[in-house]
C-alpha cells in the first residue's frame, strides 16, 4: 500500500467518525473554520520546509516528579524526497540520547539512513515500511489529520511565530475522535508508545488544540497538551496487571503534562541539502529489521 493511499485511509477513518458519529455540535465561528480549511488545501501545495516539534513531559512515579524533553528538528523536501530528522532528549537536564535520520529518494527509489550505536546503517524502503517507521515524522499528514479532526474553532488572537503575524485558532478534538486522532498521528511516539490501540484511549476525554495561521494562509504551528489523554492510557494499563503475579508492587504513573508544539518555517523557501558522504557510506542492512532498529532509537 503506497504512502498516500495509508495516509487517505487514517484521513477517511477520522472523517466518517467526525460525520456519522458526532455527539456534539460544532459551535465554532465560520471564520474561524474557513481560515483552517484553507490552510489545510494550502499544506497539499508545501514542498518544502523546516520544521521543529517541542515536547515537554512531566511525569510522577515512587522517585518523585521527573521532566523529559524532546527536541525535533525536520528539513523535508518532496519530489524528490530528501529528508533529515534530528532528535534530542533529556531527563531532568542530562542529555539522555540524539537520534538522527535521513530519508532519500533517487530514480524513484527511497533509502532511509539511521544512526545508532555509533554507526550509520541503510535500507532501501518502500512507502509502506517508511510510513510505519518515521510516518509521525511526515508532518503535513499529521496537521491535516488533526485540522479535520478539530471542531470549536474560534478565532482567539493574535501572535508573533518567528517574525511574522499569525492568528491563533483555538478548537477541540472531541471525546469520539481523540482515541483515532492521537493513534494515527503517532504523538506518543517520543514517548516510546508506538503500538496503542483504542482500547488503551478508552475513556479519553476531548483536548483542546491551536493552531497558528500566518497572513499567507500557511498553518505555520499548532499546540495541544494530551497529557490527559496519556494519564487514560497509563490508568487503563495498570487496571490490567493490577494484582498479578510480578506486578504486586506496581504504582500508578501520574502524569502532570504531555505538551507539543510544532513550527513550520521555510515553506517552499529552502534549498535542497546535500547528505554527508558519511551517511551515504552506512552499513546496509535488511529492511526487515528497519522497525526493531527504529524502536531500539526510540528507548
Amino acid at each position: 500500500m503506497k504512502l498516500k493511499n495509508i495516509a487517505a485511509l487514517l484521513m477517511a477513518l477520522v472523517l466518517g467518525a467526525s460525520l456519522g458519529g458526532c455527539s456534539k455540535k460544532d459551535t465554532g465561528t465560520s471564520e474561524a473554520k474557513a481560515m483552517l480549511e484553507t490552510a489545510r488545501k494550502n499544506l497539499e501545495n508545501v514542498k518544502s520546509y523546516d520544521g521543529q516539534m517541542n515536547l515537554s513531559f512531566k511525569f510522577e512515579n515512587e522517585d518523585g516528579e521527573k521532566e523529559a524533553k524532546v527536541i525535533t528538528d525536520i528539513i523535508s523536501f518532496k519530489e524528490p524526497e530528501l529528508k533529515n530528522i534530528k532528535i534530542e532528549a533529556d531527563l531532568e537536564g542530562q542529555e539522555k540520547k540524539t537520534s538522527e535520520f535521513y530519508v532519500n529518494e533517487n530514480n524513484q527509489i527511497k533509502s532511509i539512513y539511521t544512526f545508532f550505536d555509533n554507526e550509520w546503517y541503510t535500507s532501501e524502503v518502500d512507502d509502506e515500511t517508511l510510513f510505519y517507521t518515521l510516518g509521525h515524522f511526515e508532518m503535513q499528514d499529521v496537521i491535516n489529520t488533526f485540522i479535520v479532526a478539530a471542531t470549536g474553532a474560534k478565532i482567539s488572537e493574535t501572535e508573533e511565530i518567528n517574525g511574522a503575524k499569525t492568528t491563533k485558532i483555538d478548537a477541540v478534538i472531541d471525546e469520539d475522535l481523540i482515541a483515532n486522532t492521537l493513534i494515527y498521528t503517532g504523538i506518543f511516539a517520543a514517548a516510546g508508545m508506538g503500538a496503542i490501540s483504542p482500547e488503551h484511549l478508552k475513556g479519553a476525554k476531548a483536548m483542546a488544540i491551536s493552531f497558528n495561521i500566518d497572513e499567507d494562509n500557511n498553518l505555520v504551528s499548532f499546540s495541544f497538551d494530551a497529557g490527559a489523554a496519556y494519564q487514560t492510557i497509563s490508568d487503563n494499563v495498570f487496571a490490567r496487571v493490577q494484582g498479578q503475579s510480578g506486578y504486586e508492587d506496581a504504582k500508578k504513573l501520574i502524569i502532570n503534562k504531555y505538551a507539543i508544539n510544532f513550527v513550520m518555517s521555510n515553506i517552499n523557501e529552502g534549498e535542497r541539502f546535500v547528505i554527508p558522504a558519511e551517511v551515504l557510506n552506512a552499513k546496509s542492512i535488511d529492511t526487515e529489521i528497519m522497525p526493531q532498529l527504529e524502536e531500539a532509537v526510540k528507548n
